[in-house]
C-alpha cells in the first residue's frame, strides 16, 4: 500500500486549539513519521492561524458542516467526518491534545480492514483508526439523528455490532491517556507512543510530577517554546514585511 494513502489527521476548530494542534504536528515530525499530516479546520480559525497550520502540516481540510445532519457537536462531527475522506486508504485521527513521544507508524500496518472500520483508543474517541467509507458515514449520521446517548458510547457499540469484534486499538501499545496530576503521577513506564494530555495546559508547573509525567509535559512545553513560538513569530505580518 502506498504511504500516500495513509495519513495522520488532527483538527483545529477554533483559534484556542491551534497551540495544541501545532505541538502535536511538530511532535509527529520529530518522531520521524513517514506519513502525511492533515488538519481539519473550521471557519472559526483566523486567517493567520490557517497560514500557520498549513506551514506545519501537509494539507488543510475544511469540515463540511452541511453534512452534519445529526446536529452533533463540531468536535464529535469532525471525528466521523474522517470517514468521508475516500481519497485515503487508512487514516489515524488524533485529538489535538495528543502528543507523540516516539514513532508509531506501524499502527498503519493493521490486517486488511473492511471499509468503514473504526478502531478506538478510549471512551472519548480521542484517537481513531479509520478506513474511510462515505456510505458508513451516512449510516452513522442517520442513526445518530435518533440517538440520545453520547456519540462516543454509541459509536463504540455500533462498531462492535457491525464488525462482531472489539474496536479498541490495544491501549497502552500505541496510546495512553493523561488527564490530571493524579493520573500523571500514576504512570511509571514509557510504554505508549502517543499520550493524550487532557486538562494539563501548555506551561503547566512540573513540581511533584514523576519521571514519565515530567518527560511528557516537558516535551510539549519544549516544542511550544522552541518550535511553535518561533514559527508563529516568523509568520507574523511585521516579520514578513521586514
Amino acid at each position: 500500500m502506498s504511504l500516500a494513502n495513509q495519513v495522520w489527521i488532527t483538527s483545529a476548530l477554533s483559534d484556542k486549539d491551534v497551540s495544541n494542534t501545532l505541538c502535536l504536528l511538530i511532535s509527529l515530525r520529530k518522531t520521524y513519521t513517514s506519513r502525511k499530516l492533515i488538519v481539519v479546520v473550521s471557519e472559526k480559525v483566523s486567517t493567520f492561524n490557517l497560514k500557520v497550520l498549513l506551514h506545519a502540516s501537509d494539507h488543510l481540510l475544511f469540515a463540511n458542516e452541511i453534512w452534519n445532519t445529526a446536529g452533533l457537536k463540531l468536535d464529535d462531527f469532525v471525528k466521523l467526518f474522517v470517514l468521508t475522506l475516500k481519497s485515503f486508504q487508512t487514516c489515524v485521527y488524533l485529538s489535538p491534545t495528543n502528543l507523540a513521544i516516539k514513532n508509531c507508524d506501524d499502527i498503519f500496518d493493521q490486517p486488511c480492514l473492511p471499509p468503514g472500520f473504526i478502531g478506538v483508543s478510549d471512551d472519548e474517541l480521542s484517537s481513531l483508526l479509520v478506513r474511510p467509507s462515505p456510505e458508513v458515514f451516512d449510516d452513522l449520521m442517520k442513526a445518530l439523528s435518533y440517538n440520545d446517548r453520547s456519540v462516543a458510547s454509541f459509536v463504540s457499540d455500533w462498531i462492535k455490532n457491525r464488525f462482531r469484534s472489539p474496536s479498541n486499538l490495544a491501549e497502552g501499545k500505541y496510546f495512553a491517556r493523561l488527564m490530571t496530576k493524579a493520573d500523571l503521577n500514576s504512570c511509571k513506564e514509557i510504554n505508549a507512543s502517543i499520550y493524550n494530555i487532557v486538562d494539563v495546559p501548555i506551561g503547566t508547573d512540573l513540581e511533584d510530577l514523576d519521571f514519565l509525567s515530567n518527560l511528557i509535559v516537558t516535551t510539549r512545553n519544549q516544542i511550544y517554546n522552541h518550535d511553535v513560538q518561533p514559527l508563529l513569530a516568523s509568520l507574523t505580518p511585521n516579520h514578513v514585511n521586514k
